[in-house]
């Protein structure tokens, strides 16, 4: 009797099992065959002066899916108008997108005053078939910008403390060789008195 509950429930999981792959499968086959877009946003402060920068947004779109991206379009225009000046388009189309394929686009922002901000993800828009309703996709994040920052104070520092302590740290050190050379000889004659 338990044998047969025992067999019972082995047919049973081995139905859901079969089942399961069944979903699995058609689930695999069925993404395989849709486009799957990955966005990457990047950017790159160029300083000009204290108080000109240039922040090159890059976004580059890849398709690594199993079939054409219809209607792509790039909308990234996040920057507000009171904060930044952008030059260039924040936005972009492309017909199509074949997959294994990339495309990219930049464009240039200007920031108007000091401060840091947080650039939210870009937005890309497109289509499985010619005719089919819009799928979105959303780029990496991009850390924290501090703009119109001032530069490294790291360097700067640095340098201060080797022009400052320099002549210092190199007083010390020939002071040190001259100790090492007078008394090491002495100790060495120490040494080979108490040898014999």
């Amino acid at each position: 009797m338990a044998s047969l509950r025992v067999l019972t429930l082995l047919v049973v999981a081995l139905g859901f099992l079969s089942v399961a792959q069944n979903v699995i499968a058609e689930t695999a086959e069925s993404s395989a065959e849709v486009p799957f877009l990955l966005v990457s946003k990047s950017v790159k402060i160029k300083k000009i002066r204290e108080d000109n920068e240039d922040i090159t947004v890059n976004i580059k779109i890849y398709n690594a899916g199993g079939s054409i991206a219809y209607d792509v379009s790039l909308d990234d225009e996040n920057w507000p108008s009171d904060l930044f000046e952008v030059v260039g388009n924040a936005t972009h189309s492309w017909d199509s997108l074949a997959m294994g394929t990339s495309v990219s686009h930049s464009y240039v922002v200007k920031p108007k005053e000091k401060g840091t901000f947080v650039t939210p993800p870009a937005t890309v828009k497109f289509r499985v078939t010619s005719q089919a309703q819009l799928l979105t996709a959303k780029s990496t994040g991009v850390p924290e910008l501090d703009l119109l920052a001032p530069e490294a104070q790291g360097a700067k520092y640095l340098w201060d403390l080797a022009i400052q302590f320099g002549p210092l740290v190199g007083a010390l050190s020939l002071v040190g060789v001259a100790l090492l050379i007078v008394f090491a000889p002495i100790t060495s004659k120490r040494s080979s008195k108490k040898r014999r």
